[in-house]
């Protein structure tokens, strides 16, 4: 007779150890997206020199190429500009325009501009309640699987 499969203990723990993964990875991602704003070693302030500014479409917002001095050379960045989305085809900065930065002491390639506000709207769902969604749906899929893995067994009894 042939072999019906690992036993259900180990698919279960299987689950098990799939959905702890899953969490930490959840909760890890959630972690770094409330931290996601900060410079590493925080910020220096800096002025960089507009290179050239890319309108936005559809409603995004502009692209600025600055170029300031950090880590002892010269460095580029792309920026988005604030409030741009609202009239993309006017241009806020001119080649050569001075810009306020905040350069991350630790990692001088980081720069964000230094009055930048994300104002990323919060979720209107709770986080609570994805993590809830999230277990019903491993718990209907590890249902599905040992459902199937039943009838396996009573199909092909030892």
């Amino acid at each position: 007779m042939e072999e019906a499969g690992p036993h259900p203990a180990w698919r279960i723990l299987y689950g098990v150890v799939v959905a702890l993964v899953a969490l930490g990875g959840l909760v890890t991602i959630v972690e770094w997206a409330h931290r996601g704003g900060e410079l590493p070693g925080g910020g220096m302030p800096v002025t960089g020199r507009v290179i050239q500014e890319e309108p936005g479409f559809s409603g995004s917002l502009a692209i600025v190429e600055v170029a300031y001095d950090a880590g002892g050379k010269e460095r580029r960045a792309r920026l988005p500009v604030a409030g741009s989305d609202e009239q993309p085809q006017e241009p806020t900065y001119r080649p050569g325009d001075t810009v306020a930065l905040l350069v991350s002491r630790e990692n001088p390639e980081r720069v964000q501009p230094a009055n930048w506000n994300s104002d990323t709207p919060n979720s209107p769902i709770p986080g609570w309640m994805l993590a809830l969604g999230a277990a019903g749906l491993m718990a209907a899929l590890s249902a599905r699987a040992l459902k199937s893995w039943r009838r396996e067994r009573d199909l092909n009894p030892r």
